[in-house]
């Protein structure tokens, strides 16, 4: 990931989840040939999608995902995140879609270098 403006620290990379739409258990990982993920039109291959989003192919790998335990992509660090499962198997979202508990807030932030 690249630095902010300036030069200074990036800034972290948020999302919220629901956790009684999540497939447990989950896992931080970076990308493999073949991962899908879930877009509200249906599912797509990352390949395209990191096409779609114009993410050069050697930050590819760097790219944290967040992988549920059927090995959906349901978040791409600071890029996409895949709508909840019941979200979208009825086809778009509603209101209240994380549901009424108190949703799961995962951050990631680059440290190191290369």
């Amino acid at each position: 990931m690249a630095e902010g403006a300036g030069g200074e620290e990036p800034a972290w990379q948020w999302a919220a989840f629901s956790p009684s739409e999540l497939a447990f258990p989950l896992q931080l990982r970076s990308w493999q040939d073949g991962d899908r993920t879930r877009t509200f039109g249906g599912g797509k291959k990352l390949k395209k999608m990191f096409g779609e989003l114009r993410i050069p192919k050697e930050e590819r790998g760097r790219l944290p995902l967040l992988v549920d335990a059927e090995e959906v992509v349901i978040w791409i660090a600071g890029r996409h995140q895949a709508p909840a499962d019941r979200v979208w198997r009825e086809g778009g979202p509603t209101p209240g879609a994380l549901g009424s508990e108190e949703p799961w807030h995962v951050g990631v932030r680059c440290v190191g270098g290369d």
